[in-house]
């Protein structure tokens, strides 16, 4: 489930490592330094962050961490009709220069995983695209669930020029907050509910680092 790897794809590391060595000996020309400097973009690309984790970290809900490095492009109420919830709503762009890593929000199971078909954005709309027509998009869903019960749903876009998610665990498996469990290979759009009550600490603008940035803080409901 969790990989306690240096890198987040380590087949891929190591056959650029072996073409950069090829390379080297056999190109006796100073253009052989264009693909070794391409191969070492890629390798650093797919580099894995060391993100620490404290277990007693105390509070009256779940403190909820980003899953991801990016921006925040929008954070709004929401109302699944459905479900008939009331979510605060979290869309982050991840970039093609942050790290790919996915990160656990907090010690969770994953309760739901799938994928689904539809059409493909443009890298430029992923900020700005209508929301109501989600169901449309290529798009990868989870949900996670807190050890209070909480149901955080995290919401994969992808873009043309991207790639889906590559999600480690499956449904059923538990680990604990800030742990590895896939990547987001060349990035694209990620969108967060997060059930009320709970309080939303980061703003629009806000450039997120997993494991460490506060997304929001849930509240348990009392019961009468």
């Amino acid at each position: 489930m969790i990989r306690k790897n240096f890198f987040l794809k380590k087949k891929y590391v190591i056959s650029l490592l072996l073409f950069i060595c090829l390379s080297w000996v056999i190109v006796d020309s100073p253009y052989h330094l264009v693909p070794v400097g391409c191969s070492l973009l890629i390798i650093y690309s797919y580099r894995k962050k060391t993100i620490g984790w404290k277990e007693n970290l105390k509070n009256d809900g779940t403190v909820i961490l980003s899953p991801v490095a990016g921006e925040v492009v929008e954070v709004s109420d929401f109302f699944h009709n459905e479900e008939a919830i009331n979510y605060s709503k979290i869309r982050i762009i991840v970039r093609f220069s942050d790290y790919w890593g996915l990160h656990l929000p907090f010690s969770a199971e994953m309760e739901y995983l799938k994928g689904h078909r539809g059409q493909l954005l443009p890298r430029k709309d992923l900020e700005t695209f209508d929301l109501s027509k989600i169901d449309d998009m290529t798009k990868t869903d989870l949900t996670l669930r807190s050890k209070y019960g909480v149901m955080t749903k995290l919401t994969f876009i992808h873009s043309r020029f991207g790639k889906s998610p590559k999600i480690w665990m499956k449904s059923g498996d538990r680990g604990r907050g800030a742990a590895c469990f896939g990547y987001y290979p060349f990035g694209g759009s990620l969108i967060i509910y997060i059930p009320k009550p709970c309080d939303v600490l980061i703003i629009k603008g806000e450039q997120i680092v997993p494991g460490h940035t506060v997304l929001a803080v849930t509240k348990k409901v009392e019961e009468d």
